[in-house]
């Protein structure tokens, strides 16, 4: 009985340190060790079988030795116990240290449980046993420098025999040639169009938590492709479907302006990735082609195999081998993170496409070429690259000459194989960009009056200054709701007394706090408005009328002209965005500490979608974006497509400041922390406005 031999054991362990034998060498030598043949009570009698300790080992944490154990007591079937623990728990160091019994299974000792639980069990019932096997080889073969284990696996599983896979269809495969495809699923939608393919086999390990799927993506991923099984979208490629042609020269040009950019982002970011493309994939440049379509569709294949998805897909971007396909009306954005796959194994880039994106949206809007150098190095912490770097290049056919169409009195575009992107020293904007839109109490809009007299009579063409087209009062106009000429010209420095009193208004803070189940809007999409409910005592907000106090004091009088008047209000307005922001960065400096907090703008104007960055503790970046007015009661600002499309990037690591001064050397700030998530829970509003022309 295991009674009997427990105290045997126990008798044997006591007298060890008395003995002059070498226990561990002589229970080592021959089978010495006895592990019933199935399970029954401890003092009865009970077959068994006696094992060498390096036949055996201690206890198994993966569960899958007690899980084998219980499929095959239902099986009526005999086979020795090798986990010690069950059998003799009170003899953990004498067959641990004495005896030299291994702690824990070997990786062949997993490989034959797994193939004992294959004949006694169907894969859906022991999927889960399967995956802890597979986390702990994850765990110990990249722990350790010896990868014979990794070999011995490997090659276990290219066997016939070897079939401890468990798969979707509930039988049970090796990576044998005779079964086909075998991989494992790590997009939930692709495995959707092939579930039902006879050319693969998906692996299954059960339901997974949260955590459980989390390390499938990291260690046992690794450990997979390691072991030849891959992921299914390493083995599905998108085969393009397209509909006409259109001249492609506008996009390869985009492309080939911002190549150095590419390569310069990739060479700080991803240096690995870098050298292997530098070593390996250089080539794929020289041959990449772009075509622009009318129309583009996919439809996944699998490589290799004649199966397909059944429903074909529109899509406005496509990277197909060396030919980058586009749509006319695909965005840069999409166009860049399509490109992205060039580079890294096949598999989009959202942060080389968001930093591409800026970059062209500086450039497109007239930011001088030091400006977005300086925003590259200084902000995104991209410098140029060594000197002995070679400069990466497209081929000279990468942009082609124009060639019109037969019968189309046209003439040839002349193009330079050099591509540049045209970065302008002046800022441009588009005519009659109107910078001012409603608030939610109407006649207090700018233009209220003017469309009051559209009701009576038609409206006089009105010429717009695009420049500075600044209507209504002057008091409701804030600096950023108008886009200077050159900000270069227009900046200067602006620096605060230490008496200024800066109050933070953090009520709409405590109420994103109480209304948690307030109901959420759809994606919101353009210009915001807040409620004024929280603003200082000392704003007398009753009155409705603007503030009397100004934070400009102008000594020399400007001519009543109207070129007059629309200088003074540039000027005007520019100050006070100037201060606005300068009373933000003191209010953060105060909180946070100067170390902390850096305003891009203090030396010039960078033109970028944020005006001071904040570094936490744990190295997180979170961005400002400063809106600044004098008017106590006006509750709205101008936020441009840029600034939304940056704040919806970031999230919680995007805050407008909305500043509001008043009197002498007085300010209240009002932080708007992830704008869009306050649009969700209906505390910020968004509102279009049309442009009058």
């Amino acid at each position: 009985s295991v009674d009997q031999m427990s105290k045997f054991y126990t008798f044997v362990s006591e007298g060890a340190a008395d003995a002059k034998i070498d226990i561990k060498r002589e229970f080592t030598s021959c089978s010495s060790i006895f592990t019933p043949l199935i399970r029954a009570r401890s003092s009865e009698v009970v077959h068994g079988k006696f094992l060498s300790p390096k036949d055996l080992y201690w206890h198994d944490p993966t569960g899958c030795s007690e899980t084998t154990e219980e499929f095959v007591l239902v099986k009526n079937r005999m086979f020795p116990r090798r986990m010690l623990c069950s059998t003799y728990p009170n003899l953990c160091e004498f067959f641990t240290e004495a005896c030299g019994v291994p702690k824990v299974p070997t990786t062949a000792d997993y490989v034959e449980m797994l193939l004992r639980l294959s004949k006694v069990a169907l894969p859906s019932q022991v999927a889960h046993q399967v995956f802890r096997v597979f986390v702990r080889w994850a765990t110990d073969i990249h722990s350790v420098s010896d990868k014979n284990d990794l070999v011995y696996v490997k090659d276990s599983l290219q066997k016939l025999e070897t079939t401890i896979l468990p798969t979707l269809v509930d039988k049970w495969v090796s990576l044998h040639p005779s079964f086909g495809l075998v991989c494992w699923s790590d997009d939930d939608e692709l495995k959707q169009h092939f579930q039902n393919c006879i050319d693969v086999d998906f692996i299954q390990f059960g339901t997974l938590s949260s955590e459980d799927k989390q390390i499938l993506y990291g260690r046992v991923a690794a450990l997979m492709k390691s072991l030849g099984i891959p992921a299914l979208s390493k083995v599905v490629h998108r085969e393009a479907i397209f509909y006409g042609t259109a001249d492609n020269r506008e996009k390869a040009t985009l492309l080939c302006g911002l190549l150095p950019y590419m390569q310069r982002y990739i060479y700080k970011t991803h240096r690995d990735a870098y050298i292997n493309f530098q070593q390996n994939e250089i080539m794929k440049l020289s041959n990449l082609q772009i075509i622009v379509v009318e129309k583009l569709f996919h439809k996944y294949m699998l490589k290799g195999h004649e199966s397909s998805s059944k429903k074909r897909f529109k899509c406005h971007c496509l990277l197909q081998g060396n030919i980058l396909y586009a749509t006319q009306e695909a965005d840069s954005h999409s166009l860049f993170l399509e490109t992205s796959r060039i580079f890294f194994d096949g598999s989009p880039d959202l942060h080389f496409a968001n930093f591409l994106h800026m970059v062209k949206t500086m450039a497109i809007s007239g930011t001088s070429a030091e400006q977005v150098e300086s925003f590259v190095v200084n902000n995104q912490n991209v410098p140029a690259l060594p000197e002995e770097e070679a400069v990466w290049s497209f081929s000279s056919s990468f942009v082609p000459e124009f060639v019109p169409d037969q019968g189309v009195d046209s003439k040839p575009v002349e193009t330079s194989s050099a591509c540049v992107l045209n970065i302008h020293k002046q800022h441009q904007r588009s005519d009659g960009t109107v910078s001012s839109w409603p608030p939610n109490n109407w006649r207090t809009a700018p233009d209220f009056r003017t469309s009051r007299r559209s009701q009576h009579g038609p409206l006089q063409d009105t010429k717009v200054n695009n420049d500075n087209w600044l209507p209504g009062p002057l008091q409701d106009i804030e600096v950023n709701d108008v886009e200077l000429t050159n900000t270069e010209d227009n900046w200067f420095p602006v620096q605060l007394d230490e008496d200024w009193v800066i109050e933070e208004d953090t009520s709409l803070e405590s109420n994103l706090h109480t209304e948690s189940t307030v109901a959420t809007l759809d994606e919101p999409q353009m210009v915001m408005s807040i409620n004024a409910d929280g603003a200082p005592a000392y704003l007398d907000l009753g009155t409705g009328s603007p503030s009397e106090t100004e934070v400009m004091d102008f000594s020399d009088k400007m001519p009543n002209t109207s070129e007059g008047r629309e200088r003074l209000r540039a000027a005007q307005l520019l100050k006070t965005g100037r201060v606005g922001e300068a009373v933000a960065y003191k209010h953060l400096v105060e909180r946070l500490g100067a170390k902390n907090v850096r305003w891009v703008n203090a030396d010039t104007e960078t033109g970028l979608p944020y005006d001071i960055i904040i570094t936490r503790g744990d190295n997180r970046i979170e961005y400002v974006e400063v809106k600044a007015t004098t008017t106590s009661n006006k509750n709205w600002f101008y936020i441009t497509a840029r600034e939304w499309q940056f704040a919806l990037e970031k999230g919680d690591d995007f805050s407008i400041a909305r500043v509001m001064v008043s009197g002498e050397k007085m300010a209240n700030i009002k932080m708007l922390k992830n704008p869009h998530k306050l649009c969700q829970k209906k505390m910020l509003h968004l509102a279009l406005l049309i442009a009058r022309r």
